[in-house]
């Protein structure tokens, strides 16, 4: 499991668009436990500024919603992880993660693919997710 995960925050929600997201929760994990959590401000951050701002702050991971394809690509291609598609209060799927049981099918975004709703580019579909970091699908 990864030491430092940022999630984009809209009204204590995951945010539902990285690209647009003006805050952020930055958490640290040890030993199963969160710790160090505090909150970005990335409101006059462009999107490739709000990646390398991430970075800096020694970011290993990134939870969030939609995403486009070009940010995307920059935040793995900098060394960091991503779980696109994931909806929800955010301390939920805070928990979710740390427990490890952040299943797709339980966060994942409505009209995405594999909640069997199809609804063509308003999700990343679940064989993009596999083919981005080698998620496995898990079922509840």
């Amino acid at each position: 499991m990864k030491a430092k995960v940022a999630i984009p925050l809209y009204n204590n929600r995951v945010s539902p668009l990285f690209d647009v997201s003006r805050r952020f929760i930055i958490f640290q994990v040890q030993n199963g436990v969160v710790s160090d959590t505090y909150h970005l401000d990335t409101s006059a951050d462009s999107g490739i500024q709000k990646v390398n701002r991430l970075k800096r702050e020694y970011t290993e991971m990134i939870i969030c919603s939609a995403i486009s394809r070009v940010l995307a690509d920059l935040i793995t291609s900098k060394g960091m992880e991503l779980i696109p598609g994931v909806i929800g209060n955010v301390n939920d799927v805070i928990q979710a993660y740390v427990s490890n049981t952040l299943i797709i099918d339980r966060f994942t975004m409505p009209g995405c693919r594999w909640r069997r709703r199809v609804r063509r580019g308003q999700c990343p579909r679940y064989r993009d997710i596999v083919n981005w970091m080698g998620y496995e699908r898990r079922e509840e």
